[in-house]
């Protein structure tokens, strides 16, 4: 079976929050696959904005409650006036790995995820003193979401 669905992640993959389409395909042997496209555009007073587009495949194995483990990339856009000047870049995080629990029953309408993801990003950053180009991050995430009813498919 196959189902489409829609979500709500705080933190995680797109490090503020996203709104995110997933398509979903169940197998007999207790393991689902999952596909995401999501969309996430954030400013705050420090910022102008951060614009980011996570994409990511997992897979998760269980009955109602799943582990759930995964992989993906999160290109972004970062636009920044406030910090005595225009500054605005863009990269890719990646590659970005998740894992976690999912709520979800096989005939249920919703689905509740909890977890943690790990990230590879380029960013300046100082470490012991030493200035690095590129480092590794980690961020909780929690989602909430529906699935939409799956049309009956005809044969003939």
């Amino acid at each position: 079976m196959v189902r489409d669905g829609a979500f709500l992640e705080a933190g995680g993959q797109a490090i503020y929050w996203s709104l995110n389409y997933e398509r979903t395909r169940y197998y007999p042997s207790h393991w689902a696959t999952h596909g995401r496209v999501g969309l996430c555009v954030f400013g705050n007073g420090s910022f102008d904005m951060f614009l980011a587009l996570p994409v990511t495949f997992s897979a998760s194995y269980g009955g109602s409650s799943r582990a759930e483990f995964g992989l993906g990339l999160v290109p972004y856009v970062y636009v920044d006036r406030y910090a005595g000047g225009s500054s605005s870049y863009g990269d890719v995080m990646l590659p970005t790995i998740h894992a976690g629990y999912r709520f979800q029953r096989y005939d249920g309408n919703w689905f509740l995820r909890a977890g943690a993801m790990v990230a590879h990003f380029h960013q300046e950053v100082v470490i012991d003193g030493e200035k690095r180009m590129d480092t590794w991050g980690w961020n909780p995430y929690l989602s909430l979401g529906i699935l939409f009813e799956q049309a009956p498919t005809s044969r003939s």
